[in-house]
């Protein structure tokens, strides 16, 4: 873990919270292999046990670049246990983390030439039937 015996204050208080490694991949950050399977309680026990190291309150009586640490710490934490627990979210992430971003956000259109889209058919009736 990132620090057990930490008095909380000091130079000592800002390195420590720098160990971890804000860059890595949320899978990294937790300690799990990247895959889609995640089993939540593990999941869970472990965003605790970070968040038991890095949480801003172990760090109130630190200097403020500690306390500033401890903060981005914390969302970091957080953000990947949003992104991993999400089973939608995770998926898109491994998409991304393999090359291929699926920018959900502003990707709308249906490319013609997917093996995925619809059958001529299928569009063609769709196209020609009245509205229901």
């Amino acid at each position: 873990m990132i620090g057990a015996s930490l008095n909380s204050s000091g130079p000592a208080a800002r390195a420590l919270l720098f160990c971890m490694n804000l860059a890595a991949d949320d899978f990294e950050l937790f300690g799990l292999p990247r895959r889609f399977a995640v089993d939540r309680a593990d999941l869970d026990a472990r965003r605790r046990a970070l968040q038991g190291e890095v949480h801003p309150d172990r760090f109130a009586g630190a200097d403020a670049a500690a306390r500033r640490a401890a903060m981005q710490s914390a969302v970091r934490v957080n953000e990947a246990h949003a992104r991993l627990a999400d089973p939608l979210k995770r998926a898109a992430y491994l998409c991304e983390l393999a090359g291929t971003p699926i920018r959900a956000e502003d990707n709308t259109a249906m490319p013609l030439e997917s093996p995925n889209a619809c059958p001529p058919s299928v569009s063609t009736s769709m196209a020609s039937s009245p509205p229901t």
